[in-house]
């Protein structure tokens, strides 16, 4: 299966309403990743409709009508035949691009018919390079007046609704202008539906129910355990499926409002936690951004340089005064020793005659020239370390002054 730079799987376990519309929310704030091209390994299919309006665009600017009517027509023979979410504005727009060669070919009607279909299908504005030869036409067909009709589209519970591009999360039905339409029906773990619809006062119903997809089945169960708090069957799922991030929600209905509760896991640290609450029918792009920004904010961390410093810091400062006290001791008893030593000599001196007594003065003064020389040695190496302990216990204390808030 192959992995996804870094991708983000959303799932929510809850058979409530807006189930659908909350995952599809996160995960269009997460990245494009897909569960069902996750599970199947099937690549994205050619784009014969998004290639053919290139192509009739180009026709367009160079003006070979005949090479932009043939375009035009196989980008409207794929789209109607095998819609998907996006080719409502796709449609539009060959619409327009049809009025356009139909204006040229001073077929006023037909252009007029093209250009409403194509304002029905929810086109807000002509493309730049139609303007000029369809913006007072285009005045026109804005300036009038349609009478809606409600439509009434049976889906399953938990599927989302979609009309031309758009979700429809409201709890009332959805009202269009009479024409071609492009209704569809998402849900979680399910193959979407997608169709044409042509609304007249006598065609208003349909039915949109998603099929589950076999594919899912080895993996709802850890989906669903993941969501309600298991970890271990979360991480599990997260590396079958070859993705960086998971995010697992559960929503459920409580006094008349949606809780949802979600995770984020990573396999790096303990899971990332947000929550929000929501209405019925409330639209959910604020609290899936709300959500995201919870899961996703960077962690931060309170540095408090008095816990700090009684650590490491701490501990270095210890050592370095250590070793500078021993080091002086050391050079105490070898000042104590040089004095020792010039004793001896001196007494030396004075009974040079005295032969009994000459060995062990002289075995004295070496053993005190001895001891002062070593402790010497060791007194200056002991207070150089120290020294430099010090130095880097200071500058250690002053970068987490620093790092703190403190002054360094």
């Amino acid at each position: 299966m192959e992995t996804q730079a870094a991708s983000t799987l959303v799932w929510v376990e809850s058979q409530e309403a807006g189930t659908t519309a909350l995952t599809e929310e996160l995960q269009a704030l997460t990245g494009p990743t897909d569960l069902l091209r996750l599970l199947t390994g099937r690549q994205v299919q050619s784009d014969i409709a998004g290639q053919a309006i290139s192509a009739a665009r180009l026709a367009w600017r160079q003006v070979q009508l005949e090479s932009l009517v043939a375009t035009l027509d196989q980008a409207e023979r794929a789209l109607l035949a095998k819609p998907k979410r996006g080719d409502a504005a796709r449609l539009a727009e060959v619409f327009a691009y049809r009025a356009g060669v139909q204006v040229m070919n001073f077929q006023a009607d037909a252009a007029k018919q093209a250009l409403t279909a194509a304002a029905v299908l929810g086109l807000k504005n002509l493309p730049g390079d139609l303007t000029n030869t369809l913006g007072e036409l285009w005045g026109q067909i804005t300036a009038e007046t349609q009478v809606p009709i409600e439509i009434g589209i049976r889906v399953a519970p938990g599927a989302r609704l979609w009309v031309d591009d758009a979700p429809w999360d409201r709890p009332t039905s959805p009202s269009v202008a009479p024409g071609l339409h492009l209704i569809g029906a998402t849900q979680n773990g399910h193959v979407p539906v997608w169709q044409w619809l042509r609304v007249s006062p006598t065609a208003t119903r349909a039915t949109l129910l998603p099929q589950a997809a076999a594919q899912l089945a080895p993996v709802s169960g850890q989906l669903g355990a993941g969501a309600r708090g298991d970890r271990s069957q979360a991480d599990a799922v997260r590396r079958s499926l070859g993705v960086d991030g998971l995010v697992l929600c559960t929503m459920t209905l409580v006094a008349a409002r949606y809780d949802a509760r979600c995770t984020l896991h990573t396999g790096l640290g303990d899971p990332r936690a947000a929550v929000a609450s929501f209405l019925p029918g409330e639209p959910l792009g604020a609290h899936a951004q709300r959500i995201w920004q919870g899961l996703s904010a960077p962690m931060e961390v309170t540095i408090r340089s008095g816990d700090l410093n009684t650590n490491s810091a701490l501990k270095g400062t210890a050592l370095a005064w250590t070793s500078i006290a021993l080091g002086s001791s050391s050079l105490l008893v070898s000042g104590w020793s040089a004095l020792q030593t010039r004793a001896m000599h001196q007494q030396l001196r004075e009974t040079f005659g005295h032969n009994t007594i000459v060995p062990d003065l002289q075995a004295s003064g070496k053993e005190f020239a001895l001891l002062a020389d070593a402790t010497l040695a060791t007194g200056l190496l002991l207070n150089l370390t120290g020294a430099y302990l010090l130095h880097k216990a200071n500058v250690q204390n002053a970068a987490i002054e620093q790092l703190a808030g403190g002054q360094p």
